[in-house]
């Protein structure tokens, strides 16, 4: 049988904050991406596992319409997903369960290849993709989403990738810390984009509200700043300035992280990923400090550092390219 001249790969992901599904062609273009924020109910800070499983089982079935819209079904030639949040033992959660079964039930349908993924193999890959690192066989990842802050010590192998923790928060993530004090505030869950606005508006100086997020060998704990920042709303802090004293300590600790991670690997390419390095404040902050370094420096493009199925979707497709 003569080959397609095209094939596509289709990812699928359903993290507890979206569900999302992406189409990839073996260009690597993306011919879809499609999500649908999980809606949390005002002052809120999170959903439960039940109730983001429901909102993904009535979700999937809309964004796999527009998605299938895009190409024939029979040149999709593989379906991936992700399954649970790392590639470690005992890893799971079962807002991952309701794109597994329904993209094990499309590929059985397509009669096509299936490969499952972690969700954090998604992030990396989607970074790589928009920063074109394939080439790069070694690199650190600093993961930094609503749910996980950690730094990563990344191999690229014929399966996709080997990944070491290196270092992480102790208590709360970045992103836990951002969403509880946007809260707090009064904004919506997640609040991420609207605290990096206010930070980025602010123009006053520097006030030293709040105290060093304080880095040891590359781990932290997170919920002193938390407390500190619960106080000064409580006294009625200027949300402005307690965002860009916020996203400072941020920035300085993130900093620190980078600087004594490429120090002790000798590793000088270092990827961030996951929706807090979507920041436009925290990039630029960060950026400034490594411009005359050997270090480079690579942010994943804003639309796809965020939850997504995009690098599920191009790990399907390494995959597939592999095995043929």
């Amino acid at each position: 049988m003569e080959k397609l001249k095209k094939f596509y790969s289709l990812g699928i992901d359903t993290s507890n904050y979206t569900t999302s599904a992406a189409l990839m062609d073996d260009s690597y273009n993306i011919i879809a991406d499609e999500r649908i924020p999980l809606e949390v109910s005002h002052g809120q800070r999170g959903l439960r596992q039940s109730d983001a499983v429901f909102k993904h089982i009535i979700n999937l079935p809309v964004i796999m319409e527009r998605v299938f819209l895009k190409v024939p079904n029979n040149i999709i030639r593989c379906v991936g997903v992700s399954v649970r949040p790392r590639s470690v033992e005992g890893s799971y959660m079962p807002a991952f369960l309701s794109g597994q079964a329904l993209s094990k039930s499309i590929s059985l349908a397509l009669n096509n290849q299936y490969f499952e993924f972690s969700h954090q193999e998604g992030h990396i890959r989607a970074g790589c993709l928009s920063l074109t690192m394939n080439e790069i066989p070694e690199f650190l990842v600093l993961h930094i989403s609503g749910g996980t802050t950690e730094i990563l010590m990344v191999k690229t192998n014929a399966l996709g990738y080997e990944v070491k923790i290196i270092g992480e928060t102790k208590d709360i993530s970045f992103g836990q810390l951002i969403d509880r004090v946007g809260v707090k505030l009064g904004l919506p869950f997640p609040s991420g984009k609207y605290l990096d606005e206010k930070a980025s508006a602010c123009q006053g100086k520097k006030s030293n509200l709040l105290k060093k997020i304080y880095v040891k060998d590359l781990n932290m704990n997170l919920s002193g700043i938390e407390t500190q920042c619960f106080k000064l709303i409580d006294n009625h802090i200027d949300p402005y300035v307690l965002s860009q004293e916020l996203f400072e300590k941020i920035s300085e600790a993130l900093v620190s992280i980078i600087f004594h991670g490429t120090s002790i690997t000798h590793v000088k390419h270092v990827v961030l990923v996951g929706g807090v390095s979507a920041s436009g404040f925290i990039k630029n902050h960060i950026s400034t400090q490594f411009e005359e370094t050997d270090i480079n420096l690579h942010f994943t493009t804003p639309n796809l550092a965020t939850d997504n199925a995009v690098g599920i979707a191009a790990l399907g497709m390494d995959r597939l390219r592999n095995n043929e």
